[in-house]
């Protein structure tokens, strides 16, 4: 008897080894693995990517709210018509930062973003600076989440359209982020 018990030890103690390895190469395996949204490799320089900015406490003044698909992107073509015709793609990157914008045009702008749609743009390199041209998603990303900040600290929704057509605060780099972003939204999307 004491030669079965022996043995039945023994394979108890190689069973409980093997358990105790494969637990332990199951848990090192798993502290490893990243969460699919920090972690995410892109093609740029860096390993993290970047979240889309959260449109969640975005809010735009009810009368655009309110507006059909359809308006607000008849509407975003003829501010970004306008945004053509200054030719911001030739600028010194200080004149950019004038205040030519005002907080009825950008919540226009917004109101497609949060409502997770996009503008077509072609021929981008025509019309868009340097800057955004060579900056990456996570660069993108990260300007717009600062945009989307500066508006829900600074823009009053409740106002009418007459006092926010008033509201100049919109640089001309952060009009043309807005709407690099938005002609690249489905890319970065993904």
């Amino acid at each position: 008897m004491s030669h079965l018990a022996l043995v039945f030890l023994l394979v108890v103690g190689a069973i409980l080894i093997l358990v105790l390895v494969a637990i332990a190469i199951l848990l090192s395996n798993g502290s490893t693995k990243s969460s699919p949204v920090t972690k995410k490799r892109t093609n740029s320089k860096t390993s993290f990517r970047v979240p889309m900015p959260k449109t969640y406490s975005l809010y735009v003044p009810p009368a655009i709210e309110k507006m059909g698909t359809s308006l607000l992107k008849e509407i975003s073509r003829k501010i970004f018509d306008s945004y053509k015709t200054f030719n911001y793609k030739d600028k010194r990157i200080s004149e950019l930062d004038a205040k030519e914008w005002h907080s009825w045009q950008v919540s226009i702008l917004l109101a497609i973003f949060k409502r997770s749609d996009d503008i077509l743009i072609y021929d981008q390199e025509t019309i868009f600076h340097k800057f955004l041209l060579d900056s990456n998603e996570n660069d993108i990303k990260s300007l717009m989440t600062g945009i989307i900040k500066k508006y829900e600290a600074y823009v009053d929704f409740h106002a009418q359209k007459d006092d926010l057509c008033k509201h100049y605060i919109w640089s001309s780099r952060e009009v043309s982020v807005i709407f690099y972003f938005l002609a690249n939204y489905k890319d970065y999307a993904k």
